[in-house]
C-alpha cells in the first residue's frame, strides 16, 4: 500500500524529533493486519509503516466474516485499536486471538467496557498492550491480572504518529522481528 507521509511528519523526521521511528527494510513483503481504528488512527499507522519497505497493510472491521479470510494470509503483526476483534471466539470459546501465529499490538485509547471483559480470559504471551495513561494502566492491571505485557504511550494526545512508532518499534525490538 502506497502512503502519502504528511508534510509535517517528515518535517519532524528531518530535523531528528522522531529518533523513534526507524527505517525498517524487510527482508521479505510483510503483512500487518490492522483490526478496528478510526479513519485518523488508520491514517496514522500508514504515515509510519510508509517508511518500511516492503510492507503491506490490511484492514479489517473486526467481525466474525473476516476470521475466514485472516487466516489464509500470513501476518507478521496485528494492531488493533480498543480492542477491536477480542469478541471474535474459537469453537471452544476462547480468545480467537490467542492462536495466531503473530505478534500482536494492542492500542487501547479509550476504556470499552463491552469489550474489556475479554481481558479476563487467560491471554497469549504474543500480546502486547499499550495504553495511553497511566492512570489507565494501573486500572486495567488492577481489573486483569491475565495481561502478559501492557506499557503507557505517553505522548499520544500530542502525537499519535510517535507513539504508534514507538508501539511497532517496542515490539519488533523485543520479538527480534528484524
Amino acid at each position: 500500500m502506497n502512503c502519502i507521509i504528511s508534510r509535517c511528519l517528515l518535517e519532524s523526521i528531518s530535523q531528528g524529533e522522531y529518533n523513534i521511528i526507524k527505517n525498517y527494510t524487510w527482508r521479505k513483503n510483510v503483512k500487518i493486519a490492522v483490526f478496528g481504528g478510526s479513519r485518523e488512527q488508520k491514517k496514522y499507522l500508514e504515515e509510519v509503516v510508509s517508511l518500511w519497505k516492503p510492507t503491506e497493510l490490511s484492514f479489517f472491521c473486526g467481525d466474525t466474516n473476516e476470521q475466514a479470510i485472516f487466516k489464509t494470509e500470513e501476518y507478521a503483526l496485528l494492531v488493533s485499536f480498543d480492542l477491536a476483534g477480542f469478541q471474535l471466539k474459537t469453537l471452544t470459546s476462547n480468545v480467537w486471538y490467542n492462536l495466531l501465529p503473530c505478534k500482536q499490538i494492542h492500542i487501547i485509547t479509550k476504556i470499552n467496557s463491552c469489550l474489556e471483559t475479554y481481558l479476563d480470559n487467560p491471554l497469549s504471551i504474543s500480546m502486547f498492550f499499550f495504553c495511553i495513561s497511566d492512570q489507565q494502566k494501573n486500572s486495567l492491571i488492577t481489573k486483569y491480572e491475565n495481561i502478559p505485557w501492557i506499557r503507557v504511550l505517553p505522548f499520544w494526545q500530542e502525537s499519535p504518529e510517535k507513539s504508534l512508532a514507538q508501539a511497532l518499534n517496542t515490539v519488533i525490538d523485543e520479538c527480534h522481528l528484524i
